[in-house]
């Protein structure tokens, strides 16, 4: 007598995936969306030191005012890489939390 083995043994079938992720997909897309806006806003410093030494090449005795906005808004795309950086690893953690909550009481 043959027996029959399965092809894939200990595979999970297709979509095993997407039904393990579903309680939490609206976490993981906010996760994302926040790690994206993240990397934008980290960009900002570099630009505006790009910008603030432009300035000082091309007049340094008479761009202050100029000088001082890009320095706020450096300082602004800093802290707005910090906030969102923060917000979007507290909800990946969440999200890690609920999934293995939800894997332990399966």
């Amino acid at each position: 007598m043959k027996r029959s083995t399965p092809k894939n043994p200990g595979l999970a079938g297709p979509g095993a995936l997407l039904r393990l992720l579903a309680p939490i997909r609206i976490h993981l897309a906010a996760c994302a969306i926040l790690s994206a806006l993240s990397a934008a806003a980290g960009i900002v410093p570099y630009i505006a030191v790009a910008e603030i030494a432009r300035l000082m090449l091309d007049d340094p005795a008479g761009s202050h005012t100029a000088i001082r906005s890009w320095v706020g808004i450096g300082a602004a795309g800093a802290c707005a890489w910090l906030v969102l950086l923060v917000q979007s690893a507290r909800v990946g953690h969440y999200a890690d939390a609920a999934i293995l909550h939800d894997v332990r009481v399966r």
